[in-house]
């Protein structure tokens, strides 16, 4: 029986020791979880931060080339402009020529008189 008792004993012991050691290694997961799981949060603030800049980045870069593509599109209009302004200024001054001779012209034929006399001058020389 003493041997029994002194087997039961020994188990006892083994048993309150594994149980130590289980208790000992559930609080070592139970940190390294913890740690884990701030790891995890840190990483995923830094993720979103990063998230952030890039959108950040990405807005001002479409922001950049919105304004570039539109001081580009303002400087082709005024180049366009300029052509179209060059060339009905030129129109209209050959028109406004063409308007000044057709005046002169009639003025002096539709008188009549210059052209009488030039016209009696010239019979009157034969």
């Amino acid at each position: 029986m003493y041997e029994q008792l002194k087997n039961h004993d020994e188990r006892i012991v083994t048993l309150e020791s594994a149980t130590l050691d289980h208790a000992e290694n559930i609080k070592k997961i139970l940190e390294n979880e913890s740690r884990q799981e701030e790891r995890i949060a840190k990483m995923e603030s830094s993720y979103i931060n990063l998230e952030n800049t890039i959108m950040k980045e990405n807005r001002e870069t479409r922001q950049s080339y919105q304004a570039q593509t539109d001081r580009q599109w303002e400087f082709i209009e005024q180049v366009t402009g300029f052509k179209e302004s060059e060339s009905k200024r030129k129109h209209e001054f050959k028109m406004h020529r063409a308007n000044q001779v057709a005046g002169i012209l009639l003025k002096v034929l539709g008188g009549g008189g210059i052209l009488y006399l030039l016209v009696q001058d010239w019979l009157l020389m034969k």
